[in-house]
């Protein structure tokens, strides 16, 4: 939230899911925002995938960072891919749980699109409000969070909807 007398901080955009586009988009200003991969890349029957629906609580933070590195390193992810994913989660999950409205939602995906295989992780909360891209001060203990999933992913962003908004981020698997 901002202080009386400054600038508002940035949100996320909203992204809209893909649709047939004759050129490349351009990308807007600041940290990389691109839309959702193809639904049917993420939900290939075979895909492994886990949903779990999360208390109203700090507390679940952990047990979401639990889950999900042992169903990546059942889904035989590297460990750099499972350190950072848990990284991401962490910020994510609390994100929704300090600053969203209930019910938190966190859906962890490994797909294997033309690209190559990718980590989707998706944390969908029940606040229409997008998130906001902070500039904390050095002294500020929290505020990076969403600085800290673009720098440790290959694509991030957020889809609205009437009810509330997901805000989801990819890893590429390498190795």
């Amino acid at each position: 939230m901002s202080e009386a007398g400054s600038e508002a901080a940035p949100t996320l955009p909203a992204v809209a899911p893909p649709g047939p586009v004759d050129a490349a988009p351009q990308p807007p200003p600041g940290p990389p925002i691109e839309a959702a991969p193809a639904a049917d890349a993420l939900r290939h029957p075979a895909a492994p995938e886990i949903v779990a629906t999360l208390a109203d609580s700090p507390a679940v933070v952990s047990d979401a960072r639990a889950m999900a590195a042992g169903a990546l390193l059942a889904w035989a992810c590297p460990e750099p891919v499972i350190e950072d994913a848990v990284v991401v989660i962490s910020e994510l999950v609390t994100n929704a749980v300090l600053h969203a409205a209930p019910p938190v939602r966190l859906r962890l995906a490994l797909a294997s699109p033309p690209e190559g295989r990718t980590v989707r992780i998706e944390v969908t909360d029940g606040s229409v409000l997008p998130p906001e891209v902070r500039s904390p001060s050095t002294s500020a203990p929290g505020g990076r969070g969403l600085r800290i999933v673009a720098a440790l992913t290959a694509r991030h962003g957020v889809l609205l909807s009437t009810d509330g908004k997901t805000v989801w981020a990819e890893l590429l698997v390498t190795g």
